[in-house]
């Protein structure tokens, strides 16, 4: 990746993570209407409960609900992540994971 592009996505990054606050606001100073969302938002991804899914016709783990509820659980932290890390806390997570992406390959 070039340094134009690196610079392109770091300032993307950041403006993307400034929209995000001032959607969901910034932990600690949010609206009451921004507590709801997120609210609503970390119980419906069952963010603090296990993602794994029971059948209830064969009783044992169901993958693709598991994997419904598991990508639900990634939205809602990423929008927490965006919401209480600062800038370069954010910035490092997305290097981070793109090093691991790329080393993947």
């Amino acid at each position: 990746m070039s340094i134009k592009d690196r610079l392109f996505q770091h300032r993307r990054d950041i403006l993307l993570s400034r929209a995000y606050r001032q959607v969901f606001g910034v932990s600690g100073s949010r609206s009451k209407e921004q507590e709801m969302v997120i609210a609503d938002l970390m119980n419906f991804s069952k963010l603090l409960a296990s993602s794994v899914a029971i059948s209830k016709q064969t009783g044992t783990v169901d993958p693709l609900a598991t994997m419904l509820g598991e990508g639900r659980r990634e939205m809602a932290h990423r929008i927490i992540n965006f919401t209480t890390l600062d800038d370069t806390q954010i910035l490092l997570a997305i290097s981070k994971l793109n090093e691991a992406l790329s080393n993947e390959s």
